[in-house]
């Protein structure tokens, strides 16, 4: 462990470290890795976040026992295609970086659970996105992304996909097909309308999509059984569907800051709910 510490470089043949299995280099100055470091055939977890990177080496496949790698808040503009060697690879985290996209070979990711682009500069994902079917949790928080390509309704495995404060205008209309998905958070956006296709959205727990130009809702929201916040604050939303009140287990219904006049009787029926947010 070296975290912290300070170094600028690390020594050029690091590489020779065949049994290492733990490298934690998070928060120092490193500006670049040596060719050699693609030579650590045996590490498992690596932490390079919070540092001074521009690139990585050329040959970071050669990482064949990586699961865990750590990037985060760095300045990499690019990744390697070599990446998608890193066949085991379970968790990516690439936040607060210079990324204007991802290599098509990321699609070889295919144990990949965890991938993390919060705050970085991507205007797009490559449809092999869709390819990740082990994927858990999306993270793309403020990134600069105007839209979500159509085959991320592919990962059917996925329990959580945050795409808050970007510059999404419309959301995939096959949408309902991340049949897992447990948590969706789209607030601060554009979007002006949800796709009908939510209401698919057996297992959602929560839906965030306040701070967009939504004008209603679709009335499939009322088939969302497992519900349990729907954030709608700051829309311009003038009524709320009746089929809302299906919604059961909602215990927190923020829809502050619209256009609402009143809400429909029906919704006396959410027996479960704990917080309504009006103001």
């Amino acid at each position: 462990h070296l975290s912290k510490n300070g170094p600028a470089t690390l020594p050029a043949d690091v590489g020779e470290l065949r049994l290492l299995e733990t490298l934690n280099l998070n928060g120092n100055r490193l500006r670049e890795l040596p060719s050699s470091f693609g030579r650590l055939g045996a590490v498992v977890t690596v932490g390079l976040g919070a540092n001074r990177l521009t690139a990585l080496p050329h040959n970071i496949g050669g990482l064949r026992s990586l699961r865990t790698i750590q990037l985060g808040e760095n300045r990499l503009a690019t990744l390697p295609e070599s990446i998608g060697a890193c066949s085991g690879l379970e968790d990516l985290g690439l936040a607060q970086n210079l990324l204007q996209c991802l290599p098509r070979s990321v699609s070889s990711l295919t144990r990949l659970r965890s991938l993390v682009l919060a705050q970085a500069k991507c205007a797009a994902l490559p449809c092999e996105v869709g390819k990740l079917t082990a994927l858990l949790q999306l993270e793309l928080s403020g990134s600069k992304l105007e839209a979500l390509p159509a085959e991320i309704c592919e990962l059917a495995a996925l329990l959580s996909l945050r795409a808050s404060d970007c510059r999404l205008v419309t959301l995939p209309e096959q949408l309902g097909s991340l049949s897992a998905l447990q948590t969706l958070r789209v607030d601060g956006n554009r979007l002006a309308r949800l796709p009908p296709t939510v209401g698919r959205l057996q297992w959602l727990k929560e839906l965030w999509a306040g701070g967009n130009a939504l004008a209603s809702l679709p009335p499939s929201v009322g088939l969302l059984s497992q519900l349990r916040v729907l954030g709608l604050s700051s829309n311009q939303i003038e009524t709320l569907p009746t089929q809302l009140c299906a919604c059961a287990r909602l215990e927190r219904l923020l829809v502050d800051d619209n256009r609402l006049h009143r809400l429909p009787d029906e919704l006396e029926q959410l027996e479960a709910c704990r917080e309504l947010g009006l103001s």
